[in-house]
């Protein structure tokens, strides 16, 4: 008995060791690829010269139905399940007059085999679905296999009415209308099909399925410049397809997609999508879709988004997406429904943390695990997303939010994105101190929202406009927004809200591509203490239908207008400095053109191609109390009605040749020079005596050089006999009080600023000096968070972001060994090339800012020695152990033998 266990202890221990061994060698077998189904491959042996029609249910004497099918050469089967009808090996052309195979008005078994079906007729816009290389129409159980149905007129393939069809191992090609158009059919099978649409004239798509169902589409390539699978139906399954888009496209269409979906029950799943503007549509009349284990691969040389969907009270599911270069964009229509976008979603290997219904969110919510790729709050309210930095050089928007209130977005950067930061029908937002750059398209994006607080950002260098607003009461106040592809700020209110506001207040905009700010439909419009310089057209372009508010700005060298306020009534333009405006397009520093009732007063016009340029569109405005100095036309009225004084009192003009004889500073003669159809004057000019001494510097204004991030201070002084009334300049990112104190009135970026200063008399007489301000960066980058040691297993991958911060930003990294590893120089991620062998590597690294500045520090790595799972003669140890132990059960049963 001990011996008969001993036996079965050593045959269960033995048994132990062969399992394992098995477990131990699993990572060295090969596995079997799910490349090896087959695909498209032709071998057809005859051509013919008429298209084939069919149609099952004619009767008539010389009906082409299938017993009459059955009697030609091209034709052989029964039309059975087990037998059905084979129409094989032809090569058939259209000739461009006819369809080389229709079928229509079958129950009939059929296969299409290894045929070549091309030319087909050329369709007009009534019929344009109807011509192909093979059209089927209210048949059923069809198989289209294994042909090549290109360079046809009209579609490859079309379906019409169908049931039971497999397009299954076909090659379709550069066919007019587009690959594959199905309507109204369902139990399809669209598999291993290679499907290229190059026509950039009609731009259709690869696949086109119109209210079909219970579809199963799988394994095919696409190649498209438009949309590679379109569904709308249900019940369908959409599995390990490949589309990429043509990147020759000669036009550029915001509505192209990789797949479009709009129905229920369908699964996406295992496809690769690359390039297309919208990747992965998913339409808003969509339900029960899951979306998993795709990936989405979009260019940094075309604008490419991701993943799209409509928040509309619906259920999508969203499990181990990889995206990259593009991220999720949302369109909310709704605050119910069931979405799940958990974090094995990734964009560039970042996770996506996607919250709904939350409160009291933090910064911990957002990097437990790991960087963020994006952040989208739904429904989600008092919540803080704070010092974070996302930008992942892609089309993402980074932080994402609908139907939220009460959140505060502060002290982020978010650069090299799609957006910066998008907000749908949300509340009470703060969104403070926040540095948005180099994205595609704008900084911040905010759509029907109400009490939004935008202060204190920079938003700067992105591709369209700084900030966008849509239907949203707004306040706008101290941000720096310059050098951005479209509008500083733009805001449009198609459904004209009464009950929504915007104010832009103390915010410095210049250098925009576009305008400074574009307004139209916004109600309630307030803009002050702005400075808006150096915009490619105009300095503000507003149309406006109620009372606005336009006072204490500065306009300085906007390349058409100043200010062109085109439509609307009952404003105030108050107390505004208009400086060298028009240059560029020799335009006016105001344009009206449209609006009437406008009261202009107390602003100042000084060097400008026109001051002020009324059209023959507006009428009954009041100009008074307004000093007109040193531009090339002071004044310009076509329009009817205009009283340029208030009854009393008119505007001071530089070049008034009149006299004030009864001294109470109104000219004795009306002012007369104001050029335009309307023949206008000014009747009561105020009146300067230009026999008194003009004012003088006590001391010249002198260059000045400051450095990068700090802020500036510079006093200035004149003197006249009469007092100096008040100073101005003309750069917009600077401002002087009344004392002759020049500051900095936003963050300067680097560069020279030249300012002209202004020191004006009680007479308007003036002074002036130029100065230049060199704003330098003679500071190096700092490191975040770096980690100085690092170790690994021996036979592991080293990999490592650094991250440095410079107000300037970082140009590239560095490191010292570029034999055994290897950096990305603008992420900063660092990997090895080299299998790295065990020991410790010295590696120096370093982070340049765009001005040749640098951080520098060393990182000690350390590789170690771990067990290895495949043993070097593990099979001979194993081999060896096994005989030891079968010896071993041969001894003691022999020796229990010789004990009997």
């Amino acid at each position: 008995m001990k011996l008969k266990s001993l036996q079965i202890k050593l045959f269960s221990f033995l048994g132990v060791i062969v399992v394992s061994s098995m477990f131990l060698s699993y990572g060295n077998l090969d596995t079997r690829s799910l490349n090896e189904e087959k695909g498209p491959f032709l071998h057809y042996s005859a051509e013919i010269e008429d298209p084939i029609f069919i149609n099952g249910t004619a009767s008539c004497i010389g009906a082409k139905n299938w017993t009459w099918a059955e009697n030609q050469s091209w034709c052989s089967g029964e039309g059975t399940i087990d037998n059905p009808y084979k129409i094989n090996n032809l090569s058939i052309d259209g000739k461009e007059n006819s369809i080389p195979i229709h079928i229509i008005n079958s129950d009939k078994y059929f296969n299409i085999t290894n045929c070549v079906l091309y030319n087909s007729i050329k369709t007009e816009e009534y019929n344009e679905f109807y011509s192909a290389g093979v059209v089927l129409e209210n048949v059923s159980n069809g198989i289209i296999y294994n042909n090549n149905c290109s360079f046809n007129l009209g579609y490859g393939i079309f379906v019409r009415s169908s049931i039971n069809i497999t397009i299954q191992d076909n090659i379709i090609d550069t066919n007019i209308r587009g690959g594959i158009r199905i309507d109204e059919s369902e139990n399809l099978y669209i598999i291993r099909n290679i499907i290229d649409v190059y026509d950039t004239i009609y731009w259709n798509f690869g696949l086109n399925m119109i209210n079909c169902n219970n579809s199963y589409i799988y394994r095919n390539q696409f190649g498209t410049v438009k949309t590679g699978i379109s569904l709308k139906g249900y019940n369908s399954i959409i599995e390990k397809n490949i589309l990429f888009k043509r990147d020759y496209s000669p036009y550029y269409y915001e509505d192209i997609f990789g797949i479009y979906v709009n129905g229920s029950s369908i699964i996406l799943n295992n496809n690769t999508i690359r390039n297309f503007e919208y990747c992965l549509y998913i339409g808003e009349d969509s339900d029960y879709v899951n979306c998993t284990d795709n990936i989405i691969e979009g260019s940094m040389d075309e604008y490419n988004l991701g993943i799209r969907f409509y928040i509309s009270g619906k259920t999508y599911k969203f499990e181990r997406n990889k995206l990259t270069n593009c991220g999720f964009t949302i369109s909310a229509k709704s605050n119910n429904g069931t979405i799940d976008i958990d974090t094995s979603n990734t964009v560039d290997n970042k996770p996506i943390y996607f919250y709904y219904n939350e409160t009291d969110l933090n910064n911990l919510d957002f990097s437990y695990q790991g960087e963020p790729g994006q952040i989208i709050l739904w429904n989600c309210n008092n919540s803080n997303i704070i010092n974070s930095k996302i930008s992942v050089n892609n089309f993402t928007i980074p932080i994402l939010g609908c139907y939220c209130n009460n959140l505060s977005i502060y002290n982020n950067s978010l650069s090299n994105n799609l957006l910066g930061v998008h907000f749908q029908y949300c509340n009470y937002l703060n969104i403070s101190n926040n540095f948005l750059f180099n994205n595609w398209r704008y900084g911040i994006a905010i759509s029907g929202c109400l009490s939004i607080s935008i202060i204190n950002n920079s938003i700067y260098s992105n591709g369209n406009d700084g900030i966008w607003v849509l239907d949203s009461s707004i306040d706008i106040i101290e941000n720096y927004i310059y050098d951005n592809g479209g509008n500083g700020i733009y805001s449009y209110s198609p459904q004209y809200k009464l009950d929504t506001y915007v104010k832009i207040i103390n915010n410095n905009v210049k250098n925009n591509a576009e305008n400074g700010l574009y307004l139209t439909e916004t109600s309630n419009l307030e803009i002050a203490n702005n400075n808006i310089s150096s915009n490619i057209v105009y300095g503000l372009y507003f149309s406006n239908k109620n009372d606005t508010l336009l006072y204490n700005n500065t306009f300085f060298r906007n390349g058409a207008e100043g200010i062109r306020y085109f439509s609307g009534n009952i404003g105030t333009i108050r107390n505004n400095t208009f400086i060298e405006n028009g240059f560029r397009y020799d335009r006016p520093s105001i344009l009206i053109t449209g609006p009437d009732n406008i009261v202009i007063f107390e602003n100042i016009f000084i060097d400008n191609e026109i001051g002020l340029f009324i059209s023959s569109y507006s009428e009954n405005n009041t100009i008074y109390l307004n000093k007109f100095i040193n531009n090339i036309i002071n004044a310009k009225d076509d329009g009817n009605n205009n009283q340029w004084d208030n009854g009393s009192i008119g505007n001071y003009w530089d070049d008034y040749i009149g006299m004030d004889s009864n001294h109470d500073n109104i000219g004795d003669l009306p002012y007369t020079n104001i050029e335009g159809s309307a023949n206008s004057q000014d009747r009561f000019p105020l009146w300067n005596n230009k026999t008194l001494s003009l004012p003088i510097w006590n001391e010249i204004p002198q260059n000045q050089t400051i450095e990068f991030g700090s802020n500036f201070s510079y006093t200035v002084e004149a003197f006249s006999p009469l007092g100096i009334d008040y100073y101005t300049i003309n750069q917009t990112n600077f401002n002087i009080d009344a004392n002759g104190i020049i500051t900095n009135d936003s963050s300067l970026i680097i560069g020279d600023y030249w300012i002209k200063i202004y020191a004006f008399d009680i007479y308007n007489q003036n002074c002036t000096a130029i100065i230049k301000v060199s704003v330098l960066d003679n500071t190096n980058p700092i490191w975040v968070n770096l980690n100085k040691t690092q170790s690994i297993d021996i036979g592991q991958d080293f990999n490592y972001n650094l991250c440095a911060f410079d107000l300037s930003g970082i140009e590239y990294y560095w490191i010292s060994d570029e034999i055994n590893f290897s950096i990305n120089n603008i992420t900063g991620q660092i990997t090895n090339i080299t299998t790295l062998e065990a020991g410790t590597y010295e590696l120096v690294v370093r982070a340049y800012d765009p001005y040749n500045n640098y951080c520098e520090d060393i990182i000690i790595i350390t590789v170690g020695i771990v067990e290895n799972k495949s043993i070097p003669g593990y099979n001979l140890i194993i081999f060896t152990f096994l005989f030891g132990i079968f010896s071993v059960l041969i001894f003691l049963r022999n020796k229990h033998r010789i004990k009997k």
